[in-house]
């Protein structure tokens, strides 16, 4: 049985660890958005917490320009759907047009 451990805060990300098992190697999966780390609009950084550092703010200029330097773009027909783990994948999202054809 895997053992899981989660890490998280309402101000903070969430970080899961699956420890391995007989069939399956040790997993780690995270929720990842740059506004958790240093605050944003009703929910300010806390107080409590010191600054990122320049390297953390490095760290996380790397993973949003890896994204975007290497996304995997989706075209979806009438009737596709898609299952993904927010925990096994970055992902984001373009806006939804409705082109009003039946």
């Amino acid at each position: 049985m895997n053992s899981r451990v989660m890490f998280s805060s309402s101000t903070g990300p969430k970080v899961d660890f699956l420890a391995a098992t007989a069939s399956t190697p040790e997993q780690v999966g995270s929720q990842y958005s740059r506004r958790y780390f240093v605050g944003f609009g009703a929910l300010p950084r806390s107080d409590n917490i010191p600054p990122i550092t320049e390297a953390q703010a490095e760290a996380l200029d790397t993973l949003r320009f890896l994204g975007e330097r290497f996304p995997l773009n989706t075209d979806f027909q009438k009737g596709d759907a898609q299952y993904i783990n927010n925990l096994a994948i970055f992902h984001s999202g373009d806006a939804f047009v409705d082109t009003k054809k039946k």
